[in-house]
Protein backbone atom coordinates (compact mmCIF):
# COMPACT_ATOMS: atom_id res chain seq x y z
CA UNK A 1 0.00 0.00 0.00
CA UNK A 2 1.26 3.61 -0.95
CA UNK A 3 0.50 6.38 0.31
CA UNK A 4 1.74 10.18 -0.87
CA UNK A 5 1.35 13.48 0.87
CA UNK A 6 2.60 16.82 0.14
CA UNK A 7 2.16 19.83 2.52
CA UNK A 8 3.57 23.01 2.08
CA UNK A 9 5.89 24.97 4.97
CA UNK A 10 6.33 28.69 5.85
CA UNK A 11 10.66 27.54 5.64
CA UNK A 12 13.27 26.96 3.72
CA UNK A 13 14.15 24.05 3.31
CA UNK A 14 17.21 23.97 5.89
CA UNK A 15 14.90 24.71 8.71
CA UNK A 16 12.99 21.84 7.89
CA UNK A 17 15.11 19.22 7.48
CA UNK A 18 15.82 18.68 11.17
CA UNK A 19 12.26 17.34 11.51
CA UNK A 20 12.66 15.06 8.89
CA UNK A 21 15.78 13.83 10.41
CA UNK A 22 16.48 14.68 13.42
CA UNK A 23 15.32 11.64 15.94
CA UNK A 24 14.25 14.13 18.64
CA UNK A 25 11.89 16.16 16.32
CA UNK A 26 11.03 13.32 14.80
CA UNK A 27 9.23 12.59 18.19
CA UNK A 28 7.38 15.57 18.72
CA UNK A 29 5.33 14.79 15.60
CA UNK A 30 5.10 11.15 14.57
CA UNK A 31 2.36 10.42 16.96
CA UNK A 32 2.73 6.54 17.54
CA UNK A 33 7.01 6.81 17.55
CA UNK A 34 7.63 6.55 21.16
CA UNK A 35 11.54 5.63 21.24
CA UNK A 36 14.18 6.24 18.43
CA UNK A 37 17.89 5.11 18.84
CA UNK A 38 21.07 4.39 16.89
CA UNK A 39 22.82 1.50 16.29
CA UNK A 40 25.46 2.44 13.53
CA UNK A 41 26.25 5.93 12.17
CA UNK A 42 27.89 5.51 8.89
CA UNK A 43 30.00 8.41 6.97
CA UNK A 44 27.66 9.80 4.43
CA UNK A 45 24.13 8.61 6.43
CA UNK A 46 23.52 5.76 3.87
CA UNK A 47 23.61 2.86 5.49
CA UNK A 48 23.11 3.92 9.08
CA UNK A 49 21.38 1.84 11.36
CA UNK A 50 18.10 2.61 13.69
CA UNK A 51 15.41 1.21 15.95
CA UNK A 52 12.22 2.56 16.36
CA UNK A 53 9.74 1.79 18.82
CA UNK A 54 5.88 2.59 18.06
CA UNK A 55 2.84 2.04 20.60
CA UNK A 56 -0.61 1.47 18.16
CA UNK A 57 -3.76 0.16 19.73
CA UNK A 58 -1.85 -0.15 23.29
CA UNK A 59 0.36 -2.48 21.76
CA UNK A 60 4.54 -1.71 21.35
CA UNK A 61 5.85 -2.60 17.94
CA UNK A 62 9.90 -2.30 17.61
CA UNK A 63 11.30 -1.90 14.19
CA UNK A 64 14.63 -2.06 12.97
CA UNK A 65 15.56 0.56 10.53
CA UNK A 66 17.80 1.83 7.73
CA UNK A 67 19.06 4.56 6.20
CA UNK A 68 18.12 4.33 2.23
CA UNK A 69 18.69 7.69 0.99
CA UNK A 70 19.94 10.34 2.43
CA UNK A 71 20.40 14.12 0.63
CA UNK A 72 20.88 16.95 2.95
CA UNK A 73 17.95 19.50 2.42
CA UNK A 74 16.45 17.38 -0.16
CA UNK A 75 15.71 13.86 0.37
CA UNK A 76 15.81 11.33 2.81
CA UNK A 77 14.64 7.42 2.66
CA UNK A 78 14.62 5.16 5.15
CA UNK A 79 13.42 1.54 4.88
CA UNK A 80 12.00 -0.37 8.63
CA UNK A 81 11.58 -3.92 8.63
CA UNK A 82 9.10 -5.56 11.53
CA UNK A 83 7.36 -8.69 12.20
CA UNK A 84 4.12 -7.85 10.73
CA UNK A 85 5.28 -5.48 7.74
CA UNK A 86 7.96 -3.80 5.61
CA UNK A 87 7.74 -0.24 5.51
CA UNK A 88 9.95 2.55 3.31
CA UNK A 89 9.49 6.15 4.15
CA UNK A 90 10.52 8.99 1.19
CA UNK A 91 10.37 12.41 1.83
CA UNK A 92 11.20 15.18 -0.60
CA UNK A 93 11.73 18.79 0.44
CA UNK A 94 11.18 21.27 -2.91
CA UNK A 95 12.81 24.62 -1.69
CA UNK A 96 10.07 27.37 -3.00
CA UNK A 97 11.72 30.30 -2.49
CA UNK A 98 11.59 30.83 1.07
CA UNK A 99 9.03 28.10 1.75
CA UNK A 100 9.15 24.66 1.68
CA UNK A 101 6.97 21.65 -0.37
CA UNK A 102 7.56 18.95 2.24
CA UNK A 103 6.33 15.02 0.67
CA UNK A 104 6.01 12.08 2.27
CA UNK A 105 5.83 8.66 0.75
CA UNK A 106 5.06 5.72 2.80
CA UNK A 107 4.86 1.89 1.15
CA UNK A 108 4.39 -0.47 3.21
CA UNK A 109 4.06 -4.37 2.67
CA UNK A 110 2.48 -6.91 4.38
CA UNK A 111 4.01 -10.09 5.78
CA UNK A 112 2.62 -13.85 6.18
CA UNK A 113 -0.79 -13.88 7.87
CA UNK A 114 -1.03 -10.08 6.94
CA UNK A 115 -1.01 -10.82 3.36
CA UNK A 116 -3.76 -12.51 3.27
CA UNK A 117 -5.81 -9.35 5.52
CA UNK A 118 -4.46 -7.04 2.29
CA UNK A 119 -7.79 -6.45 0.72
CA UNK A 120 -9.03 -5.30 4.49
CA UNK A 121 -6.12 -2.74 4.45
CA UNK A 122 -6.66 -1.31 1.04
CA UNK A 123 -10.13 -0.53 2.59
CA UNK A 124 -8.06 1.68 5.39
CA UNK A 125 -6.07 3.45 3.23
CA UNK A 126 -8.13 6.22 3.87
CA UNK A 127 -7.91 6.20 7.81
CA UNK A 128 -3.87 5.60 6.50
CA UNK A 129 -3.68 8.88 4.60
CA UNK A 130 -5.78 11.46 7.21
CA UNK A 131 -3.23 10.33 10.08
CA UNK A 132 -0.51 10.94 7.45
CA UNK A 133 -1.51 14.52 6.72
CA UNK A 134 -2.28 15.06 10.24
CA UNK A 135 0.98 13.82 11.45
CA UNK A 136 2.41 16.46 8.30
CA UNK A 137 0.73 19.30 9.64
CA UNK A 138 2.04 18.43 12.87
CA UNK A 139 5.50 18.58 11.89
CA UNK A 140 4.41 22.31 9.59
CA UNK A 141 3.07 23.46 12.73
CA UNK A 142 5.94 23.01 14.84
CA UNK A 143 8.03 23.58 12.15
CA UNK A 144 6.91 27.18 11.56
CA UNK A 145 6.78 28.12 15.14
CA UNK A 146 10.57 26.65 15.50
CA UNK A 147 11.40 29.41 12.59
CA UNK A 148 9.59 31.91 14.38
CA UNK A 149 10.93 31.42 17.76
CA UNK A 150 14.79 31.04 16.10
CA UNK A 151 13.96 34.82 14.69
CA UNK A 152 12.52 36.26 17.71
CA UNK A 153 16.17 35.34 19.05
CA UNK A 154 17.85 36.49 16.98
CA UNK A 155 16.32 40.61 17.11
CA UNK A 156 17.63 42.65 18.97
CA UNK A 157 16.06 46.08 20.52
CA UNK A 158 18.11 49.02 19.90
CA UNK A 159 17.04 51.70 22.36
CA UNK A 160 17.48 55.69 20.34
Amino acid sequence: MKTTTSIEIDATPEQVWPWIYDENKILQWVENLVHSESIEQVPGEVGSRFIDTFVENGREMTMEGVVKSYNEFTDYEVHLTGDLFDLTIAYELEDLNGSTRATQTSIVKLKGFFKLMAPLFLLMRGKSCRQQIEMMTKMKTLCEADVVDDTSENTEEIEY
